[in-house]
C-alpha cells in the first residue's frame, strides 16, 4: 500500500505539473511506486471529457500500519462524478468543502480495481495520503485541473478511449433459438446482450463459455458473441397401479419413445389414460408426459371335485376376479367326515382368496366310532373303537362265579360279530354263579344272592372253618341262611364281616366253633330254629353288640335259650312268628298259610327240571318235581304219609313259576330247598330256606297247643294280643307284662 499511495500521489502531481509542462515520469520513478500498468484518459458517457485512473496494484503489506480503504468520494454539485481518495481504516470521512467518502474494501488477496473520475469545472481536489509509511501529516495538494489535458499512459500508450466499438450476437443454431443485443460502445462501456431459445430449447453458453443470459459486458473492441442451444429434455412419469411400464423415464425434445406395458399377476392391461390402447406404445416427446396405464383384475375359475365321490360331495364352483372370495364345502355322507383339500387346508366350510383357475379337491375318510363295553361282572375283548362298516368280534369273559346270559339287546351269541355304524354301546349281562361245594367233603351246597346279599347253605353236612366263596359272598353280604340239614358252623367261618345284619340258623346245626361270627358288629337279628339252644363256643359271637342284636328262637324254646351259655348274654330273646318266615332268598319267595305255603321261583332257560323239596324237623316232607314250562311230572311224600292231592302244575307270574304246597301243619317250621336242574340232570341253581305256617291265618308265634289247651285272643289299644295259661303273648310271641 506504501508503494500505491506514493504511485497515485506521484500521478496526480504529474497531472497538475502537466498543466503547465510536460513531464513524463521515468520508468524508474514507477518501478519505486508500484507495479503493474495504469491507463489515464478522458471521457464522460458518449463524449471524451472525463479522466478515468484504472489498473490493479498488488503487494501492501498486511498489518495495522499498512491497512488502508481504497474510497471514492462524490464531488459536490456533480453527479456522477468521483474522485480518488485515501482514507484511514476508521471508513467515511469529511473532507474540505464537505466531501463526503465512500469507502470500497479491499478483497482478500490485496488486490483491488478503481476508477477515477473527475468532473468538469472542477475548481480543487484535494487528496491526503501518506508518501510513505511512517511519514504522516505531509500533505500534496493538487490544484486547476482543466479539461482537455492529454491522455498520459505512465508506461504505455493504450487504445483511444474515444472510439466506438461494435457488439455484434449470432446463434450457433438459428432454428433452435435467437440473439439479442447488437450495438456500438466506447471503451469499457457496458452493454447487455441474450440468447432467446424457441420452444424446446434452451440456452447453454456464449462462445467465450460465460453461460449468464442476459449478461452485461465491458467494451474494449469489436466482438462478436456466439449462443449456443440444446434441445430440452423433458421428463416422462410412468403411473402405474397394478403392473410395470418399461421404456425412458426421460427423452429430448421430438424424440419417440417406447413404452411397453406388463401387468401385475391377477390382471391384464386395457388402454392408457388418453384412451389409447397400444402396447407397446409409441410416442413423440413434446414437454414434461405423465402416462398412466390402466388395468383390470382377471377373471379366473374354481372348481371343487370328491377324491371319493361315493365317500362324500363338494359345492362352490364359481367364477370371479382376482383376489375375490369365494366359499367351498365339503358335505361328507353318512359315516364318513371330511379331512382336508388338496393344498392341505382342514378349514370346512373355507373362504378361498381366487389368484388363479384352481380346483379344490376335498379328501374324505371313514369315521372312527366308539366301542364302550359294559360288563359288571366280567370282561369284553375287542376293539374300543372301528371304522364305519368295519365287522368287530367282542367276546365276553364273565368273572369267576358268574356267567354271561345275554347281551342288554337280548342277543346271546358270544363271540359277537356286529358291523359298526355309529357309537355303540355294548352291555354284558350276567348270572351269577348260585351254586357251590363247600363244607366238609364238599357235602354241602351253597349260592349267593349279589342284588338281595344273601348267602344261603344247605344239604347235610358241617360248614367248616374260612370256607372261601369266590365270589363276593361274604365280603360284602347282609344276610345269611344256614339250611336246616347242616349241622355245624366252623371255627372263624364268617369273622369280620362287618356288613352281616341278619342270620338264620337251621334247626339241624348243633355246634358253632370259635369265632365263627367274630366282630360282625353290624349283626341286628339272629333267628336260631333249633328246639334246643345250639352248642355255641364261648368267643363264637365275640365282637358282636349283644345288647343291640335281637335273638328270635323257637316259641317253646324261649326260657331254655335265656339260660344256656353264651344265647343268654343277648339281651333281647323273642319268639319266631310266621310273618318273619315269609321270605324272599335268592329269588325264592315263600308265603305261608295255616295248612299251605306258596312258592314263587325264577325260571332259567337251560334249566329242564325244578325240584322242590319240604322238610319238618330234618325229614323230608315232601318232594315235588315240574319240568321246564312248570308241569308237575312227580310228587312224593314221606313213608307214613298219605298221598296229598296237588295242583296240576305251577303258574306262571311276572316273577317265575308259582305252585302252592298244601297238607302242611298249622304254625309250624319247616325248611325247603329248590334246586333247578338242566337235561343232564345236573344242578344250575339251587335255593334254600325256611318258613313257619300261620294258624288260623294268624301268626301266632306260639306252638301248636293240644286240645284241652285254652288259647283266647283279645283286642287292647288296637293290638291283637293272645292270652295262654295266665299270661299275655303278642302274636310273635313276646310276654307281654
Amino acid at each position: 500500500m506504501k508503494n500505491l499511495f506514493s504511485f497515485v500521489v506521484a500521478a496526480l502531481i504529474s497531472v497538475a505539473m502537466f498543466a503547465s509542462r510536460e513531464v513524463v515520469p521515468s520508468d524508474a520513478d514507477l518501478a519505486s511506486y508500484a507495479t503493474g500498468t495504469y491507463t489515464m484518459c478522458i471521457y464522460s458517457d458518449n463524449v471524451c471529457n472525463g479522466i478515468v485512473l484504472n489498473g490493479t496494484y498488488a503487494g501492501w503489506p498486511n498489518d495495522a500500519d499498512h491497512a488502508k480503504l481504497l474510497d471514492f468520494v462524490e464531488v459536490a454539485g456533480f453527479d456522477g462524478w468521483y474522485v480518488v481518495s485515501w482514507n484511514d481504516t476508521t471508513g467515511a470521512e469529511t473532507k474540505d468543502e464537505g466531501v463526503q467518502a465512500k469507502p470500497i474494501q479491499l478483497d482478500g488477496s490485496g488486490n483491488f480495481n478503481w476508477d477515477y473520475q473527475l468532473g468538469p469545472d472542477a475548481e480543487l481536489i484535494r487528496g491526503t495520503a501518506d508518501l510513505l509509511p511512517g511519514n504522516s501529516g505531509t500533505e500534496v495538494d493538487i490544484k486547476n485541473i482543466q479539461l482537455g489535458i492529454l491522455v498520459i499512459d505512465v508506461k504505455s500508450w493504450k487504445n483511444n478511449p474515444c472510439t466506438l466499438y461494435a457488439i455484434s450476437t449470432t446463434s450457433a443454431n438459428p432454428e433452435w433459438g435467437t440473439t439479442a443485443g447488437d450495438t456500438a460502445a466506447f471503451y469499457l462501456h457496458k452493454v447487455e446482450i441474450s440468447a432467446i431459445p424457441n420452444y424446446g430449447y434452451h440456452f447453454v453458453r456464449w462462445n467465450d463459455y460465460n453461460t449468464s443470459n442476459p449478461r452485461t459486458v465491458s467494451v474494449t473492441g469489436d466482438e462478436t458473441y456466439t449462443a449456443t442451444f440444446a434441445k430440452n429434455v423433458y421428463s416422462i412419469t410412468k403411473n402405474v397401479e397394478h403392473g410395470t411400464i418399461s421404456g425412458n423415464s426421460s427423452a429430448e425434445y421430438l424424440d419417440f419413445v417406447t413404452l411397453t406395458v406388463t401387468p401385475d399377476y391377477g390382471y391384464h392391461f386395457t388402454q392408457w389414460s388418453d384412451g389409447l390402447k397400444d402396447n407397446p406404445r409409441i410416442a413423440q416427446i413434446t414437454q414434461d408426459t405423465t402416462f398412466t396405464a390402466e388395468f383390470a383384475k382377471n377373471t379366473y375359475t374354481i372348481s371343487t371335485e370328491s377324491a371319493t365321490p361315493e365317500w362324500g360331495a363338494t359345492a362352490g364352483d364359481t367364477t370371479v376376479t382376482y383376489m375375490s372370495e369365494a366359499e367351498i364345502s365339503a358335505t361328507p355322507n353318512y359315516g364318513y367326515h371330511f379331512v382336508r383339500w388338496n393344498d392341505g387346508n382342514t378349514s370346512n366350510p373355507r373362504i378361498v382368496t381366487v389368484q388363479g383357475n384352481g380346483t379344490f379337491t376335498a379328501t374324505f375318510a371313514k369315521n372312527v366310532y366308539s366301542i364302550t363295553k359294559h360288563a359288571e361282572h366280567g370282561t369284553i375283548s375287542g376293539n374300543s373303537s372301528a371304522e364305519y362298516l368295519d365287522f368287530v368280534t367282542l367276546t365276553v369273559t364273565p368273572d369267576y362265579g358268574y356267567h354271561f346270559t345275554q347281551w342288554s339287546d337280548g342277543l346271546k351269541d358270544n363271540p359277537r360279530i356286529f358291523r359298526l355304524t355309529q357309537d355303540t354301546t355294548f352291555t354284558a349281562e350276567f348270572a351269577y354263579d348260585r351254586v357251590g361245594q363247600c363244607g366238609k367233603d364238599l357235602a354241602l351246597v351253597w349260592s349267593y344272592d349279589p342284588n338281595a346279599k344273601v348267602l344261603t347253605i344247605g344239604n347235610a353236612g358241617e360248614f367248616t372253618e374260612n370256607m372261601q366263596f369266590g365270589v363276593e359272598a361274604p365280603a360284602e353280604m347282609e344276610e345269611l341262611v344256614i339250611g336246616n340239614s347242616v349241622t355245624a358252623i366252623g371255627e372263624n367261618a364268617f369273622a369280620g364281616i362287618s356288613t352281616l345284619k341278619k342270620v338264620t340258623i337251621g334247626e339241624s346245626v348243633k355246634t358253632i366253633h370259635n369265632n365263627a361270627f367274630y366282630n360282625c358288629v353290624n349283626l341286628e337279628t339272629i333267628f336260631n330254629y333249633r328246639p334246643t339252644p345250639t352248642n355255641a363256643y364261648s368267643t363264637a359271637f365275640d365282637g358282636v353288640d349283644k345288647f343291640e342284636c335281637k335273638l328270635y328262637v323257637l316259641p317253646n324254646s324261649i326260657d331254655m335259650y335265656k339260660n344256656a351259655s353264651v344265647w343268654r348274654d343277648f339281651y333281647y330273646t323273642y319268639a319266631i312268628g310266621a310273618e318273619e318266615t315269609t321270605v324272599t332268598t335268592n329269588d325264592v319267595k315263600v308265603e305261608p298259610q295255616d295248612n299251605a305255603a306258596t312258592v314263587t321261583w325264577p325260571t332259567s332257560e337251560n334249566a329242564a327240571s325244578y325240584t322242590i323239596q319240604i322238610t319238618k324237623d330234618g325229614v323230608v316232607f315232601c318232594t315235588l318235581i315240574f319240568n321246564a314250562n312248570g308241569q308237575l311230572t312227580g310228587i312224593a311224600f314221606a313213608p307214613g304219609r298219605d298221598g296229598q292231592s296237588m295242583a296240576p302244575a305251577a303258574v306262571m307270574t311276572a316273577n317265575g313259576l308259582q305252585f302252592t304246597v298244601t297238607g302242611l301243619d298249622s304254625n309250624t317250621h319247616y325248611g325247603y330247598s329248590l334246586t333247578a336242574k338242566d337235561a343232564n340232570e345236573q344242578p344250575i341253581a339251587t335255593y334254600s330256606g325256611s318258613f313257619t305256617t300261620t294258624s288260623e291265618g294268624i301268626a301266632t308265634g306260639v306252638d301248636n297247643t293240644a286240645v284241652e289247651s285254652e288259647i283266647t285272643k283279645i283286642l287292647r289299644n288296637g293290638q291283637l294280643l293272645i292270652l295262654r295259661d295266665g299270661k299275655t303273648y303278642t302274636v310273635q310271641g313276646q310276654e307281654v307284662r
